[in-house]
């Protein structure tokens, strides 16, 4: 996928979880450091927890805490792609989409 067709999809990703969440998000600026960073990466990416290639482990994500606090991390060896069905990345059965990606732990 390109920079652009991923900054797309964690801009319609995060307009989901928005709704139900009532937080906002906007995209940090260079001078800024921001809660929330996504990165992809391959292996070992000095969090503690390594990537294990294509399959299996996709991605991690963190508790907000100091640090990695919020952070999403991608294996950059996975085969990515991004769906949307409409301009808002939501479709008629986003109810069960949004069901699907809050869960309680």
């Amino acid at each position: 996928m390109s920079r652009e067709s991923v900054d797309r999809a964690i801009y319609h990703a995060l307009l989901i979880w928005s709704y139900p969440s009532q937080l906002r998000f906007r995209q940090a600026n260079d001078l800024e450091q921001p809660d929330i960073e996504f990165l992809f990466a391959q292996g070992y990416h000095k969090d503690g927890y390594q990537f294990d290639g294509k399959g299996s482990v996709l991605a991690h994500a963190f508790y907000p805490e100091e640090h990695l606090g919020g952070d999403v991390h991608y294996d950059e060896d996975e085969d990515w792609t991004a769906y949307r069905e409409n301009e808002y990345g939501l479709s008629k059965s986003s109810k069960t989409i949004i069901s699907t990606i809050f869960f309680s732990f």
